[in-house]
């Protein structure tokens, strides 16, 4: 037996990859009977809810609201992510840069290079193998002033990113940063350049309305697309070549459904296995929580959310075109 899980998202790739000594450990998610354990033959299937439509997998599209950010990584992958308990770890690269080995050094004109290198055997899911120049366009397409929507937040502080070989590339910062090491997927979001380049130089807008980024979207983690779905019903197959082994379930299908009470009523079901983190507010998801601490049908699995805040800029910093002035959390 397996039982349904509530709030959540580490489960969902955690069970879903092949197990290996890289992977995370997962916690033990949850569906009703009388489905059979995840990881046997029979396993084949698992319905995932959010609250928001994917309007696409773009740079400028992919950070939709309503927890569609904990699924990236179902389909994409970066150079590092972070492992359950919020520690980075290397993930298309073989470690982390760091000042010890030499991977991280100080210019002598104040700039400082990072080097990466990348896993052997890494492929795109078209079957195509990963190299460094898919880094260095996917930093360049992050950082374009042309492409519009959410930047990078450390794509300003760099000044480029080199492929030196195949399996080595070198980013290089206008100076010392703090985050040198920590270029998570949506810090810099790698791109096939044998799909895109070519149409990246010749025309932007044509470039933005590739249909790359929605129906044709390849990239590296353990599901491929298979159907777009409109952005409502997407439709994942495991990708049996994908680098950290083959994928226990076969199939994920990513459903929208916007009203937290039909997510509820899905999940208590059976037609609903997992939801990610903001589809339900707090009462129902304590609802939840408390019915399965009786009836043992499922887990919500909870967790503190980042801190909000608040920016305070003063109209005197607003003429000058000051910084902000002060912050206030809650």
């Amino acid at each position: 037996m397996w039982k349904r899980l509530g709030i959540a998202w580490w489960a969902l790739v955690l069970v879903a990859t092949a197990c290996g000594p890289e992977r995370h450990v997962a916690t033990q998610a949850v569906a009703s009977e009388p489905a059979p354990a995840i990881g046997s033959v029979s396993a084949k299937s698992i319905t995932l809810a959010v609250p928001e439509p994917v309007k696409g997998f773009g740079v400028w599209t992919i950070n939709t609201a309503g927890g569609s950010a904990s699924v990236w990584e179902l389909h994409s992958m970066g150079l590092v992510t972070n492992d359950e308990s919020g520690k980075l770890v290397a993930r298309l690269a073989t470690r982390l840069p760091s000042l010890a080995d030499g991977s991280i050094v100080l210019l002598p004109d104040g700039r400082m290079q990072t080097t990466w290198v990348l896993r052997p055997g890494v492929k795109w899911q078209d079957g195509v193998p990963l190299t460094a120049e898919d880094l260095a366009f996917g930093s360049e397409v992050g950082r374009d002033p042309e492409i519009p929507g959410e930047k990078s937040p450390s794509g300003k502080y760099i000044e480029e990113v080199e492929a030196r070989d195949p399996q080595t590339a070198v980013t290089t910062w206008k100076a010392p940063f703090f985050r040198a090491n920590a270029l998570t997927l949506r810090e810099l979001w790698p791109m096939p350049s044998h799909l895109m380049r070519d149409a990246f130089r010749a025309d932007r807008k044509a470039f933005m309305n590739l249909p790359y980024w929605t129906t044709d979207y390849v990239h590296l983690g353990p599901f491929r697309l298979v159907d777009y779905g409109l952005g409502e019903t997407l439709v994942f197959e495991r990708f049996d070549e994908y680098f950290l082994g083959r994928p226990k379930l076969q199939r994920v299908v990513l459903q929208t459904i916007r009203d937290p009470n039909a997510t509820f009523a899905g999940i208590r079901a059976g037609a609903v296995d997992m939801t990610t983190e903001l589809s339900f507010p707090p009462d129902l998801g304590a609802r939840l929580r408390d019915e399965w601490a009786t009836t043992g049908e499922g887990v919500v699995l909870q967790r503190q959310g980042a801190w909000r805040y608040l920016k305070v800029r003063p109209k005197s910093l607003q003429k000058r075109g000051g910084v902000v002035g002060r912050t206030a959390a809650w």
